[in-house]
């Protein structure tokens, strides 16, 4: 039995689709899954600084979950993480010699292989990880010896 010329151009043209998506089928949903789970469920980051010693050291890593805090808000003692001032403060904003970066750039330049290169870093992309200590109608005074005072009373942060 003879096959023409159409009938080995279609299989031709499905083995190469086939290929392609045996290729890039994996990568892109393993792609599509990273970016999913890191802005909606939980992301990776690592302390680069003492600020939260000694509760968190210096380069200790930790998976932020992302879940709990959109349906509350926070309480006293928790560890958060939110935006860099850069991204949102306009004294800071309107100080920039270049344009506040796109939520597009901020996740490229936060991706953990390029977050590496220093050239490419924006502070507006920083991500802050502190703990809670007041709350939103609460008075918070801080001497010049780093005494806590909350709502008129001293508080005593162990940590």
């Amino acid at each position: 039995m003879r096959q023409n010329h159409s009938d080995l151009s279609k299989q031709s043209k499905n083995k190469w689709w086939e290929s392609f998506i045996d290729t890039w089928g994996p990568i892109s949903l393993t792609f599509l899954l990273y970016i999913g789970i890191r802005y909606f469920i939980a992301e990776a980051r690592y302390i680069p600084s003492g600020s939260m010693l000694p509760g968190l050291k210096v380069n200790d890593r930790l998976i932020v979950e992302k879940v709990s805090l959109s349906k509350r808000s926070p309480s006293y003692g928790e560890i958060v993480v939110f935006n860099s001032p850069y991204s949102f403060d306009k004294k800071l904003i309107a100080n920039r010699k270049r344009q506040l970066p796109s939520k597009l750039k901020c996740s490229l330049i936060t991706f953990p292989l390029i977050s590496w290169i220093p050239t490419l870093s924006d502070r507006a992309c920083d991500a802050y990880i502190k703990r809670v200590i007041a709350l939103g109608g609460d008075h918070l005074l801080i001497n010049d010896n780093g005494a806590i005072s909350l709502n008129g009373k001293s508080i005593n942060e162990p940590y």
